[in-house]
């Protein structure tokens, strides 16, 4: 999948998550100004890449339950929306799905303006790397308000539900 797909997808997913937000009436921006770190380049030399040519997810999740400290890891390799027998992720058949169905999800666009709500879904933080359809992907989520969770959620079955 190319950049500029990923892009649109994001982009509408992006309007769908501001509709909702307007309508639930969010309007704090977060005080800290923290967004994601999201990377997603066509080149995958810096990242894993699939030992089996017909994959076309290979990524790696490491989930920090206070945020600091290293929990879990997990791997993930689909063909299209079907796990690879080598993924240790729980819900590995919902994770390649979901990413097949909407691979936007892995790169979360959220502009600095967003407003958020001022709501804390605890200290976890996952760290997402690896390659999709050759494309590095490089994204760490948080739960810090309204905004994080949300990302989170729609990843649930790649990081679970938090308060790992």
């Amino acid at each position: 999948m190319d950049v500029l797909r990923l892009a649109r997808r994001a982009g509408l997913s992006l309007t769908c998550l501001l509709a909702l937000m307007a309508a639930s009436g969010c309007a704090q921006v977060e005080p800290d100004g923290q967004q994601p770190t999201t990377t997603v380049s066509s080149s995958s030399a810096s990242s894993p890449s699939p030992t089996d040519p017909a994959v076309d997810t290979a990524l790696t999740v490491e989930l920090y339950a206070d945020g600091t400290n290293l929990n879990s890891q997990y791997t993930l390799s689909c063909r299209g929306a079907e796990p690879v027998d080598s993924s240790t992720v729980p819900d590995a058949a919902a994770a390649c799905a979901l990413i097949e169905e909407n691979p936007a999800v892995l790169a979360p666009q959220r502009p600095a303006s967003q407003p958020c709500t001022e709501q804390y879904g605890g200290p976890d933080r996952a760290v997402v790397t690896g390659t999709h359809r050759g494309d590095a992907v490089e994204t760490s989520f948080t739960r810090s308000n309204g905004c994080a969770i949300a990302e989170w959620d729609a990843l649930a079955p790649l990081l679970g539900h938090g308060g790992l």
